[in-house]
């Protein structure tokens, strides 16, 4: 007879079918976010020791992380890492290291307290 409700047995999906749904879903990722990783870790302290570039290293990290994101590529997650840094960051001038006394070359911590402002 038909009174309106569905068979709760036919809309639920077993475990064994969301495993099935699990490992073709796992099956379409074509980049892991190791291999994103790897990609990006040449660049990913493109903004060390400059106030506010901890932020560039945190949104790639963070994107690298989200599924949805990493498959488009390493490209497409530098790009979107850039679009939340400050456009100030952007538009400083480049100073080369070799132009700095000794004492103001960057070390391997980051002077700038950048790590205690939250980055978007």
């Amino acid at each position: 007879h038909d009174d309106g409700h569905d068979d709760v047995r036919s809309t639920a999906i077993s475990t064994e079918e969301r495993n099935v749904l699990f490992k073709e879903q796992a099956a379409k990722e074509k980049l892991t976010s190791a291999t994103i990783s790897r990609s990006l870790t040449p660049i990913r302290g493109l903004f060390f020791g400059v106030y506010g570039g901890k932020c560039f290293k945190t949104q790639c990290d963070k994107l690298a992380k989200d599924r949805r994101v990493r498959n488009c590529g390493p490209g497409y997650i530098v790009r979107k890492a850039m679009a939340t840094i400050p456009a100030e960051l952007l538009d400083a001038p480049f100073v080369k290291t070799e132009d700095l006394a000794e004492g103001d070359v960057p070390v391997h911590i980051s002077p700038s307290g950048c790590h205690l402002k939250r980055c978007s």
